[in-house]
């Protein structure tokens, strides 16, 4: 399910929540 992670990493990024990661 690496693509699922991209995505979800991808769509923080852009929003900008970055919290802990």
């Amino acid at each position: 399910m690496q693509f699922e992670l991209a995505i979800s990493a991808r769509m923080r990024v852009h929003l900008g929540t970055n919290n802990g990661f």
